[in-house]
């Protein structure tokens, strides 16, 4: 069941967001919020989950593997802070780790696309890209807290 509703999240974020190269980079990261709100109830085999998570991703925005490798990578950042070094707790902490989290994830998407492309960094879109994300985080935050 998580599988799917992880490729119907990575669905909606590419039907959502044009898949153009800037957009590639710089669309808002529905799937990473998912997976974020999937490790407040389960940690086990999160960075497996992250690469499914990034290789849906691929398929779609066809990306070959960078999806895969940052999803992954930030996946096991969750689980590394999480389960060895400190529990995250409380609403703001958690939009806290997530908003670094997301940020590592675009810089990271922004310099590994960057080598290939010439893509201008446009603030306004970043802006609103961070801004829908954390929208949708806090959604599922809050969907987290009433179960």
């Amino acid at each position: 069941m998580f599988y799917l509703l992880l490729f119907l999240t990575a669905l909606i974020q590419n039907l959502l967001f044009i898949s153009t190269k800037s957009f590639v980079i710089f669309s808002p990261n529905i799937v990473l919020a998912f997976l974020y709100y999937h490790s407040l109830k389960e940690t086990r085999n999160l960075v497996l989950k992250g690469a499914v998570g990034g290789l849906f991703l691929d398929l779609m925005f066809d990306t070959l593997g960078l999806n895969i490798a940052i999803k992954s990578f930030i996946c096991y950042l969750i689980w590394m802070i999480r389960e060895k070094v400190v529990y995250v707790h409380g609403f703001y902490s958690h939009l806290l780790f997530f908003f670094l989290l997301s940020f590592i994830d675009l810089l990271l998407r922004y310099g590994l696309i960057r080598f290939g492309y010439a893509i201008k960094f446009d603030v306004v879109v970043v802006l609103i890209s961070m801004v829908i994300e954390l929208g949708v985080f806090s959604l599922l935050y809050a969907i987290h807290k009433r179960s």
